[in-house]
């Protein structure tokens, strides 16, 4: 059992393979099962998927629960179409750290051509 800080990096990047390997099962594996407005089958249509951990808060009275703020970027047809920043709520049971819930903003942002 690592940080939830190691953790999270960790379950993020099975998340993005499983996305790039369309394998709804590895995908699943991250979660405490399907999450409502964030289904696995939505993900999988995706080409890729880039998530960067922004934050993490381990909650001081509980500490099997964590949130952490991520910032996923969604690509199609070869290149990153949008972009959008979740809250994820995690939650460790029986020393494996899982996504319980994920919050998302009302707001995606398409990404934008360097400036120079």
């Amino acid at each position: 059992m690592g940080t939830f800080l190691d953790e999270l990096v960790q379950i993020l990047a099975i998340r993005d393979v499983a996305v790039a390997e369309k394998k709804q099962s590895l995908f699943l594996s991250t979660q405490l099962g399907e999450i409502e407005n964030s289904g696995s089958e939505g993900y999988l249509k995706l080409d890729k998927l880039v998530s960067d951990l922004l934050s993490v808060h381990e909650d001081e009275h509980d500490h099997k629960r964590a949130v952490a703020l991520v910032k996923e970027t969604y690509w199609r047809d070869g290149r990153p179409s949008h972009y959008g920043y979740l809250l994820f709520y995690l939650h460790r049971d029986a020393d494996c750290l899982k996504i319980s819930d994920i919050a998302w903003s009302n707001k995606s942002f398409a990404p934008t051509a360097p400036t120079e």
